[in-house]
């Protein structure tokens, strides 16, 4: 099959706030034994970072910042700071022990109402790492909050959630922050023309337009309109039950060393569905020219680029 690609304060003990949520209080010290456990393992792992033991006895100089023996992988810090940010929002005062998972040494969040934010959803918008084992993750949520009982949608808010792991376990040096949106980006030049209504040879408009009412509509049989072996199937059940090309550029090449003339597309099209709610998608494909016939011969995926791009 052929596809188109695709600190806080260190030490300090204090007193238990009361809440209003009647919720488990804090640990009265902050560096308890449970807390001191990863104290120490981060500790360990600096002193392997500097050199062993031998860097306490006056051997060897500063070494790097970084987490030695840390994954350069972003996937498992991006999850990580999307479960950290689903856990911050609705945490508050008296009501910190979701994070403490995430941010040991997190404050106390004295002031805050708990459970009055959360994420309805999360999703990443870009991971950069600072150095060795530590990462700053931008996560866009869609923030909710509640008010008398109810929850109201408060729309996208962008958050950096700063990440350092090793070997697969994480942590954080910090609360998340909220941040401006990133700015936009200037779209490339596509090597076809955005598809302005429907103008190109009678010939090709029909098959593409025949190939996606198969596809979304399931209107006649797909394998009908693509070559042998491409084997895209209809969607199941169909999104659609009727489908319209309302847009179709494209450019046909000439065969090559007997090769079949070759044809490359950009369709838009719309679709209704049963209760009328009508959708409008777009659709990069190639078709081949086969015994007089056009077939699609690669579907979905990124237009091309313009050559100068």
């Amino acid at each position: 099959m052929r596809w188109m690609p695709e600190k806080k304060k260190p030490g300090a003990e204090r007193g238990h706030v009361a809440g209003a949520t009647g919720g488990a209080p804090r640990a009265g010290s902050r560096l308890g034994p449970w807390r001191l456990a990863p104290v120490l393992l981060w500790a360990l792992v600096g002193l392997g970072a500097l050199g062993g033991i031998n860097t306490l006895t006056g051997g060897g100089g500063a070494a790097a910042a970084g987490l030695g023996g840390s994954s350069t992988s972003a996937t498992g810090p991006s999850g990580w700071a999307q479960l950290y940010l689903q856990a911050f929002l609705p945490a508050g005062e008296d009501a910190e022990a979701g994070i403490d998972a995430f941010y040991p040494d997190a404050p106390e969040l004295v002031g805050v109402q708990p459970d009055s934010l959360r994420a309805g959803w999360t999703v990443v918008l870009g991971t950069e790492q600072q150095a060795p084992g530590y990462w700053t993750v931008t996560v866009v949520a869609d923030v909710q909050g509640r008010s008398a009982g109810h929850w109201a949608d408060l729309g996208a808010r962008y958050y950096s959630v700063v990440v350092a792991g090793q070997a697969g376990h994480y942590t954080s040096t910090q609360l998340p922050s909220e941040v401006p949106a990133p700015g936009g980006a200037t779209a490339p030049e596509l090597a076809l023309p955005a598809p302005e209504g429907v103008a190109g040879p009678a010939a090709i408009s029909s098959t593409v337009s025949q190939f996606l009412q198969a596809l979304l509509g399931g209107q006649g049989v797909i394998a009908r309109y693509e070559v042998a072996g491409l084997g895209v199937g209809a969607l199941s059940p169909a999104p659609f039950t009727s489908v319209k090309l309302t847009g179709l550029s494209e450019t046909v090449a000439p065969p090559v060393k007997g090769s079949p003339s070759t044809c490359s597309a950009l369709a838009q099209v719309t679709g209704t569905d049963s209760a009328g709610r009508a959708q409008t998608l777009s659709y990069a494909l190639s078709l081949d020219l086969v015994d007089g016939e056009w077939e699609v011969d690669q579907f979905g995926g990124a237009p091309a680029l313009a050559p100068a791009t």
